[in-house]
């Protein structure tokens, strides 16, 4: 993994709220992460999140399932992407890049010009990048990917990172029945098989 970032990199991304890296995987470790998400999609089946004890949300026959293969919570199946993904250099890395604060929308992501009435004038920014480069962008930045319009598959691999110290806010996401229900709003989420620390021993 490319992780050493330049001073340059990360005002802009601290300015634009994204940036790409060109090359971010060398060719073994993006050869050795398309195998190991093509054995863990293929040992899910139908399931859509992965993991012993998880919450049971199954692909369904509706045109979104059929137009978008969406599998999640890999790293738990597979220790190709668990170490890929909670390595220390990239920890490392994320923490540079990182800002914290947070705000709320719901799915109707037109309601994101309600709060912010000055994105109606913004020209969008389009952001390529080809296979082994790789998108980081903080979760405020509006952002979107067109559609697919090629007959050959698109693939992309996608991990959201939160700060250390986080808490429960009631919203059980992609969270298990089982592990909701022994938490609090408020209550710290510190269960490695849950949310496990990027970088770190705790």
């Amino acid at each position: 993994m490319k992780t050493k970032l330049s001073s340059q990199q990360i005002k802009n991304y601290r300015q634009d709220g994204c940036l790409i890296v060109r090359d971010f995987l060398d060719d073994r470790e993006r050869e050795g992460l398309i195998e190991a998400i093509n054995i863990a999609v293929a040992t899910m089946g139908k399931q859509k999140i992965a993991g012993s004890n998880a919450r049971d949300f199954p692909e369904k026959d509706g045109f979104y399932d059929k137009v978008f293969l969406q599998r999640l919570n890999l790293w738990k199946i597979s220790p190709f992407i668990h170490d890929m993904f909670t390595s220390g250099p990239l920890g490392e890395m994320l923490g540079k890049l990182a800002r914290y604060d947070n705000t709320d929308l719901d799915e109707n992501m037109s309601g994101l010009f309600d709060v912010y009435p000055e994105f109606t004038g913004i020209e969008p920014v389009i952001g390529e990048m080809k296979a082994g480069d790789a998108g980081f962008h903080n979760g405020l930045t509006a952002h979107a990917a067109g559609a697919n319009m090629t007959p050959f598959p698109r693939r992309a691999m996608t991990c959201a990172f939160m700060p250390d110290g986080s808490v429960y806010n009631g919203q059980q996401n992609i969270l298990s029945e089982q592990y909701i229900a022994g938490l609090n709003i408020g209550n710290p989420l510190q269960d490695d098989k849950q949310n496990p620390l990027v970088g770190a021993v705790r």
